[in-house]
């Protein structure tokens, strides 16, 4: 069996465990590296996503608690990151670090309403 690292072109010995999928530790120990890096960059990634979210709610806090969804679209909030959801006043609260937000339909038009976390 070849190993699964991409780099390799290396059979798999024998004297290797019957499941292995590198050739040696040093593939193995190359892949995980490889995908260490990239689960970091994901979180990374999403952590500034959830980050900027929370500066933007932040600031409009300041301007009162309910905006239009589409002002909010037009700052570049991105909708699909948080920390956690919950249900609050029978609306579903998506939760960033100090703010949270949660989007209800008043008359046709997307409203979002900003709640701070009380520490």
């Amino acid at each position: 069996m070849k190993c699964a690292r991409e780099q390799c072109d290396n059979t798999i010995p024998e004297s290797r465990r019957s499941d292995a999928k590198y050739c040696s530790d040093k593939c193995y120990r190359g892949e995980k590296r490889m995908r260490d890096s990239q689960d970091y960059a994901r979180r990374l990634e999403s952590y500034t996503k959830i980050k900027l979210n929370n500066s933007t709610l932040s600031v409009l806090s300041r301007l009162g608690c309910e905006h239009p969804k589409q002002g909010l679209d037009n700052l570049g909030f991105n909708f699909s990151s948080c920390l956690d959801i919950a249900i609050i006043d029978n609306e579903m609260v998506y939760f960033m670090f100090d703010y949270g937000y949660s989007i209800r339909t008043v008359k046709g038009n997307d409203i979002v309403r900003i709640w701070e976390i009380e520490k």
